[in-house]
């Protein structure tokens, strides 16, 4: 469990360093799939956060779609971070914190593929891929795949 009252001390941190003008308008920023507290505190700082269970009841494109008119709304296009233990462990066991009933290895496929479908992408970045406790590479594979569908190749 993430230590709320450090990533808050850390996020106040930086945006101190940051001066008068923040690099990021939480309006303009979207989190699909958070869990627990962490989803907590993005949601206190303004951030729209689609929950797992919120992917469930509305289904992968809407949320998506939604995904990316808020973080393009009235920019050059977006910047697509994908922590890899948003996918479930049993596609991706290598990540520092695994948690049952993430997305499934379609999902995290087409979420990625509709990112690229929107035209918007300028930049992707893949995190949160732990060696140390990924299987036969499983999890680095999978991360690799994800990053090609954001930049348009499809898998099916």
């Amino acid at each position: 469990m993430p230590d709320i009252d450090a990533l808050e001390q850390e996020l106040n941190q930086a945006i101190a360093a940051a001066g008068d003008e923040a690099a990021l308008e939480a309006v303009r920023v979207a989190a699909l799939g958070r869990k627990g507290s962490v989803s907590e505190l993005l949601k206190s700082l303004g951030i729209r956060v689609f929950t797992m269970s919120e992917l469930d009841e509305r289904g992968m494109p809407d949320v998506v779609a939604e995904a990316v008119d808020i973080a393009s709304l009235n920019t050059a296009g977006l910047h697509v971070t994908m922590d890899m233990d948003f996918i479930d462990p049993f596609y991706a066991p290598g990540v520092g914190t695994p948690e049952r009933g993430g997305a499934t290895y379609r999902e995290g496929h087409f979420a990625m593929e509709k990112i690229a479908d929107s035209g918007r992408v300028l930049s992707v970045e893949l995190t949160e891929v732990n060696p140390v406790f990924d299987t036969a590479n499983q999890t680095a594979l999978l991360a690799v795949e994800l990053i090609l569908s954001a930049l348009g190749k499809k898998i099916l």
